[in-house]
């Protein structure tokens, strides 16, 4: 079959996974697909922030990522997706969210 074909059996596996329980296994699956952003939502739903923050970023969704991995104790990482958003124009956007996530998590370590 063609490689939409396979995307589209990884997502409908990684669907029944995810009605069976296996979360883990769903979220290989639905990164095999082509759908990240999903996989990483399981992540960050279990608590995972360092592995949603990682396939958040290979969704390309830098800014949520960034948020993610300050809290997950990574603020390097934070500051290199929001370098990454810079490529679309939202770099300041990007940084006051980092900065707002790190101030939070302080405050939550307080």
């Amino acid at each position: 079959g063609t490689a939409t074909e396979k995307m589209g059996r990884h997502e409908r596996a990684a669907e029944l996974f995810l009605q069976a329980g296996d979360f883990k296994k769903a979220a290989t699956l639905f990164t095999q697909a082509g759908k990240a952003g999903r996989a990483a939502a399981l992540f960050e739903e279990k608590g995972n922030s360092l592995e949603a923050a990682r396939l958040f970023a290979l969704a390309g969704d830098f800014e949520r990522a960034a948020v993610l991995y300050v809290k997950a104790g990574y603020p390097l990482r934070a500051a290199e997706d929001a370098v990454h958003v810079s490529n679309d124009g939202t770099f300041a956007q990007a940084v006051d969210s980092v900065v707002a996530a790190i101030v939070a998590a302080e405050e939550a370590t307080a």
